[in-house]
């Protein structure tokens, strides 16, 4: 009977609990970049490059990096489009890439239903990836944030 209790409350705060953990992660990445640099890239630093979901952050404080044995979501930038691996599903639409922003297109995404905490983690990557999001390089890795989440990815 306990298992069953646990099902998606007992994995969605299983979740909740690396998301907060995972605080660290984001105190390593920030400060400045050790070329000096203040993030801004020209468009093409983003295209032709699969990324490679490396942590979730807040600016409420938490991060994340993925849980083992989870898939880590992906996005790749071509031509005004967007190729979406979000954890569990895939996509694609337009996406046209700016010096600082990125503006989605609708993206179709293919309809599986999966773990709760793969689910979770599609939930934040597909939110992040509709309408307007802004964009930095730092440190060789693509920082997209959209509100409060900022995804970090790195070259895969």
């Amino acid at each position: 009977m306990y298992p069953s209790r646990m099902n998606w409350k007992g994995r969605f705060l299983a979740l909740l609990t690396v998301l907060v953990l995972g605080v660290g992660l984001a105190a390593c990445g920030s400060g400045s970049d050790s070329d000096g640099s203040d993030g801004d890239q020209p468009s093409n630093a983003v295209t032709g490059i699969d990324w490679q979901l490396l942590n979730i952050a807040s600016s409420d404080g938490w991060a994340t990096g993925l849980p083992s044995g989870v898939d880590p979501p992906t996005v790749r930038f071509d031509d005004g489009k967007v190729e979406v691996f979000a954890g569990c599903n895939t996509g694609s639409g337009s996406a046209e890439v700016g010096d600082a922003d990125i503006v989605f297109g609708p993206i179709a995404m293919t309809m599986k239903s999966c773990d709760a905490t793969i689910n979770q983690i599609e939930k934040i990557v597909t939110g992040v990836l509709k309408g307007k999001a802004t964009y930095t390089i730092k440190a060789g890795n693509l920082n997209l944030t959209k509100g409060k989440i900022t995804l970090i990815y790195s070259q895969g």
